[in-house]
């Protein structure tokens, strides 16, 4: 038995790269709602636990604030659905 160059017909490169890095921002979360503790000029407030939202304006019985709660609470790679 003979072996046959493939060369001619086929090329295969193998690249091997190491893993890309991990973005970040994939991990936040977006919450929108309507109500008026954030005023329009700012569009988009960024916290970074409940009691920054408290001492912003926010209250328990909001739905944003529900929400967050909801977010803050769950443990890593945890999806909650509701």
């Amino acid at each position: 038995m003979s072996n046959l160059k493939l060369d001619d017909i086929v090329k295969v490169i193998v690249n091997l790269s190491p893993k890309s890095a991990v973005r970040k921002g994939f991990n936040v979360a977006l919450i929108i709602g309507d109500s008026d503790v954030i005023p329009i000029e700012k569009r988009v407030v960024v916290y970074s636990g409940l009691e920054e939202m408290t001492e912003a304006g926010f209250t328990e019985d909001m739905p944003e604030y529900q929400a967050a709660q909801l977010y803050f609470s769950a443990e890593k790679n945890q999806v909650v659905w509701q």
